[in-house]
């Protein structure tokens, strides 16, 4: 990464993804919801860290906690987030998991964030949109889409069920890794980055995008080949 972009990119992310560090928790909110064989799963997620993992189930399960800024009082935090719910409908070929109750847009250090780990059935389509923090994500076998505001987007993948993959950040970094090479990738814009790839074994796509930050995207060999 060049000086001048490097530092771009630093000023323009530090101080977001700084906050969750150090937050305290102040609310668990835990969930489970059935996933029908021929449904898709789209995730709206706030702002905070968030794990998404693929398992051997029927059903998607949400294990997270909300977490309150250093400099605010733990009183107002636990008030504040009373008021949030999870929320899970589903209509048709799609099952819609989001989090309600928290401003649309986050405020850097005064705001609640959340964190944690959702698992999601490995074998079907997902689609995740978050505004401010990281994302990591494991083990998905199908077309897996992912959307970031502002932060980073990591992921460790088999390689077998993916054809093609597009990563993007308008300003920032991307990274791709498929059987063991970096494939080169293209810029855009003077301080954005892409990179497509379309030599995959699979039928399935990737799509990882962010507005301001990084991604990388790891895809491996699995060790017992496509479950």
């Amino acid at each position: 990464m060049e000086p001048t972009r490097s530092l771009t990119f630093a000023v323009l992310t530090l101080g977001i993804l700084a906050a969750p560090l150090s937050a305290r928790g102040v609310r668990q909110l835990d969930g489970e919801t059935p996933i029908a064989p021929h449904q898709s799963i789209r995730i709206e997620f706030p702002a905070g860290e968030l794990r998404l993992e693929a398992a051997d189930a029927d059903t998607l399960t949400a294990a997270l906690e909300i977490r309150c800024p250093q400099d605010r009082r733990l009183e107002d935090c636990r008030e504040q987030a009373r008021s949030v719910e999870l929320n899970t409908s589903s209509s048709g070929d799609e099952v819609l998991f989001g989090i309600c109750g928290l401003p649309r847009f986050h405020l850097g250090n005064d705001s609640l964030s959340v964190e944690g780990t959702i698992r999601v059935p490995r074998n079907h389509p997902s689609a995740i949109e978050m505004r401010v923090g990281r994302l990591e994500i494991a083990g998905v076998n199908r077309t897996l889409t992912a959307r970031l505001k502002v932060g980073e987007i990591r992921t460790e993948l088999p390689v077998e069920p993916f054809g093609n993959a597009l990563l993007r950040a308008n300003i920032g970094e991307v990274s791709l890794r498929a059987f063991g090479e970096d494939i080169e990738g293209r810029r855009p814009s003077l301080l954005g980055g892409a990179v497509t790839w379309s030599e995959g074994p699979g039928r399935e796509d990737l799509h990882l995008e962010v507005s301001v930050g990084e991604v990388v995207a790891r895809l491996a060999e699995s060790d017992h080949g496509l479950r």
